[in-house]
């Protein structure tokens, strides 16, 4: 078991969360068995690219 614990709870393109969801980060996949649990507080101003 690994625990993974990313930066990027704002939806920002380059960010690991944003990359792992997208399938672009160069050594790390999310697996379909893979859980994935994000906790965040939404910066405001940024509510259109957090819920995206």
């Amino acid at each position: 078991e690994i625990i993974i614990m990313a930066t990027g709870s704002q939806g920002e393109p380059m960010a690991v969360l944003n990359r792992l969801a997208t399938g672009s980060h160069h050594s790390l996949r999310i697996q379909d068995n893979d859980t994935v649990l994000l906790s965040s507080h939404t910066i405001p101003g940024n509510e259109e690219m957090t819920y995206s």
